[in-house]
């Protein structure tokens, strides 16, 4: 499924266009534009900021999961190989952001806006985008239409319990 998911902050707005496989669940931002609106001071920080906070939101909203020993509550997952930061496949295949023009601020410094942390509230675009695809698989494989708890980070493994998938549905 390919689902579109827009969201609109005060100063700030993103699109995401996310397809998710419903057997394995296995995600992937297909499209993904920000707009920033405000006077930047250096364009090219600014974009920097915004495509590094995104990609840590995405961290915070899909790949990220910590786990504990119930018992000692030792991390379990301390390594690269069982704790999934963000990779290169992780980010938008087509990424787009635009610094709006003609935008000031007049009460920040020299009419400018902060862009550090503001764009990690827009890569929640992903995770929800995720789950209206899951939603909607559930709904084409099963005609499912109840509610479906999301909580972040929405991990593959998640997506997966959340679609309902048996190996009986597999088609081989």
């Amino acid at each position: 499924d390919h689902i579109l998911y827009s969201q609109h902050k005060p100063n700030r707005r993103s699109h995401c266009i996310f397809s998710t496989d419903t057997n394995t669940t296995e995600d992937q931002i297909l499209y993904s534009q920000q707009h920033k609106h405000n006077k930047s001071l250096n364009p090219t920080i600014d974009i920097g900021q915004i495509e590094g906070a995104f990609v840590m939101g995405l961290g915070c909203y899909l790949t990220e999961d910590i786990f504990f020993d119930a018992k000692s509550g030792h991390i379990l997952n301390d390594g690269t190989w069982e704790y999934k930061v963000p990779t290169t496949k992780d980010i938008p295949i087509d990424w787009r952001i635009y610094l709006l023009p003609d935008t000031p601020n007049p009460t920040g410094i020299r009419s400018s806006k902060a862009v550090g942390e503001p764009p990690i509230s827009l890569s929640v675009g992903a995770l929800l985008a995720n789950k209206l695809a899951i939603q909607s698989a559930r709904r084409d494989l099963f005609g499912a239409e109840d509610f479906m708890p999301t909580v972040a980070p929405y991990t593959v493994e998640k997506a997966q319990q959340s679609v309902g998938l048996s190996v009986e549905n597999l088609i081989f």
